[in-house]
């Protein structure tokens, strides 16, 4: 379904949309409030949405579609300014494209094909078991106060890491782990299914927000105690080295099951080179992505954490996990920052006691 107040937008869409067989465009409308009847009857699959239109926003609609069934949604717009995509993403968005301008340089066909890959990609639906979660979309994480650690050494954090995967819904759910953890525990390393560039201005936004330092992964980079990667957009993010002396690395492999970063791949490295030393967090998300890392990481002697369906923007990835047994626990949002801080906590207390 595509809804942009330009006919001309909605014409060339349909029509290039229609070129391919497996492809089938419901409806098409001008505005939110002209598609809610189509939205309701036609059900579609995946929904192709412009944010500036007459009566209501692309990402007022965005916020309805995703609280009351959510699915698939791509935001095609002229805009470029980061705030924009981190709001959509925020808010659900499966992904963002630009439309082309003239100082882009990038065709109509060129970015229509790219949208045809991606909701390809999408596999046309969000939720498995067809519980479609009503969820509460708040400006921010309230902060909540978690009981202090002790002061524990440098040396030990280091030789702990957590990794987090998250897809749809996951800007906002990482915020709300980040913002209740303190700012001692062991490295946080990231992968999240966002678009290229925005991944710095959404690390800069949340090292403003959270107790912890914040920042993208650059290459190379020794993983520090009280800090937080988040894998560039574009380009995966796997660890390497020992405890203690663990490493980033950053390189533009081909997609893995169509996304780069991929969580597996993260998660996968982590399992290799912190056998018994990691949690692994898999937070809301469509699709499979982070299913086999996470098994690897449980096989491999560590901790393994998803997120649960009534707190999912999207309970695909957490799902799969679970249907899959690599999930050792299943927790509501608002209670996997605590589990990571008493997993850091017990663990320090165990070395300090076999040390």
């Amino acid at each position: 379904m595509i809804v942009d107040d330009s006919q001309t937008t909605r014409e060339m869409l349909a029509d290039y949309l229609a070129r391919d067989a497996s492809l089938v465009v419901v409806a098409t409308s001008s505005d939110p409030l002209a598609a809610r009847h189509d939205f309701l009857t036609k059900e579609p699959d995946v929904l192709l949405l412009d944010v500036v239109m007459p009566r209501m926003s692309g990402l007022e609609f965005l916020e309805k579609v995703m609280s009351f069934r959510p699915l698939p949604v791509i935001i095609y717009t002229g805009r470029s300014q980061p705030e924009l995509v981190q709001d959509a993403m925020q808010r659900g968005a499966w992904a963002v494209v630009h439309k082309p301008t003239g100082e882009s340089g990038e065709r109509f066909n060129d970015v229509a094909s790219r949208l045809v890959a991606m909701i390809k990609q999408t596999g046309g639906h969000l939720s498995p078991s067809g519980n479609y979660p009503k969820i509460s979309f708040s400006a921010g994480a309230v902060p909540k106060t978690p009981p202090t650690p002790p002061r524990t050494p440098d040396e030990a954090l280091t030789k702990r890491v957590i990794a987090i995967g998250a897809s749809t819904g996951g800007p906002q759910a990482i915020q709300t782990i980040l913002a209740e953890l303190p700012d001692i525990m062991p490295p946080i390393v990231i992968a999240i299914h966002m678009p290229p560039r925005f991944t710095r201005s959404y690390a800069q936004r949340l090292a403003q927000e959270v107790p912890l330092r914040v920042r993208e992964a650059a290459d190379g980079e020794e993983l520090r105690p009280g800090e937080v990667v988040i894998a560039p957009g574009n380009q995966h993010l796997t660890i390497i080295g020992h405890p203690g002396a663990w490493r980033t690395r950053l390189d533009e492999r081909p997609p893995h099951r169509y996304h780069r970063p991929s969580i597996d791949w993260m998660l996968s490295s982590v399992a290799a080179v912190a056998p018994g030393s990691a949690l692994g967090v898999l937070l809301t998300g469509m699709g499979s992505d982070g299913v086999e890392g996470l098994r690897q990481l449980k096989d491999s002697g560590n901790q393994t954490i998803v997120q649960d369906e009534a707190s999912s923007m999207v309970w695909g990835m957490p799902g799969e996990a679970v249907r899959r047994g690599v999930a050792q626990r299943v927790l509501p949002l608002d209670q996997i920052a605590q589990a990571c801080l008493l997993w850091s906590r017990s663990t320090m207390h165990a070395r300090t006691i076999n040390s």
